[in-house]
């Protein structure tokens, strides 16, 4: 339908034109007006052609100038529509993360040095690692979903932290081995010799340390993340009304 009126209005601008020709110069060649001179006929001719030039100029960048408003206004009527999605998107992918953030904040997660570590602590560590790698995972395929949900706005943000070469991914794999050390020390020190357990004891809890170091780094980022989600939700907010 769009290229049958295109047509249609090419059509009549070229046969409006060949009117705007035709007849003039039928006029001239029959001497319609015999008192007419020559002269007369090619200031008329200077005129005329000069009349319509500046006429079709002006028609056309009028039709250029209404086309690009049109489809503006169009694109900004697809947006408006959109905002409420993208609005909806960006809060469940902030609360998302910020259960994954939550999970994160486990006491035995909080140690910062070995002063305060206890043997018992070590086997609470390995439970909420567990239970944290358990997590990070479904989170990671739900967030997975709302790639293709975003486009520019935040769209970059999201692919910070699922992206395989992000700084969030990276940790995640530095969490994940530090904790698998530090599991596979603490299995062997109930049967190690007790030349070896002080050694082991210090691996176990360095180890926990270092994941911790990690963890901690880790719910800055993720922190960081919900603050500029917030902010993207209200501007979007704000740009609706």
């Amino acid at each position: 339908m769009k290229k049958t009126s295109k047509r249609s209005s090419v059509i009549a601008i070229m046969v409006l034109i060949l009117i705007a020709i035709v007849v003039p110069a039928f006029i001239e060649k029959e001497r319609v007006f015999p008192t007419l001179k020559p002269s007369d006929w090619l200031s008329f001719w200077g005129q005329y052609i000069g009349t319509w030039i500046a006429l079709i100029g002006t028609s056309i960048v009028t039709v250029l100038l209404t086309s690009r408003q049109i489809q503006e206004n169009q694109r900004m009527t697809i947006a408006m529509y959109q905002v409420p999605d993208r609005i909806k998107y960006i809060s469940e992918i902030v609360d998302l993360v910020s259960d994954f953030e939550f999970h994160a904040q486990a006491q035995i997660f909080e140690y910062q040095d070995t002063t305060f570590l206890r043997q018992q602590d070590w086997y609470i560590f390995v439970e909420r690692v567990d239970s944290f790698r358990e997590y990070s995972e479904t989170m990671g395929e739900k967030l997975n979903r709302y790639r293709f949900k975003l486009t520019k706005i935040f769209a970059p943000e999201l692919k910070g932290i699922i992206s395989q070469d992000s700084e969030v991914q990276k940790i995640m794999n530095n969490i994940f081995n530090n904790a698998e050390v530090a599991e596979m020390y603490i299995e062997r020190y109930p049967n190690a010799p007790d030349e070896l357990k002080e050694i082991i004891r210090e691996n176990i809890e360095s180890s926990i340390v270092e994941t911790n170091h990690e963890i901690k780094r880790l719910r800055e980022i993720l922190i960081d993340f919900c603050n500029a989600g917030v902010k993207c939700k209200i501007d979007l907010e704000n740009s609706v009304w």
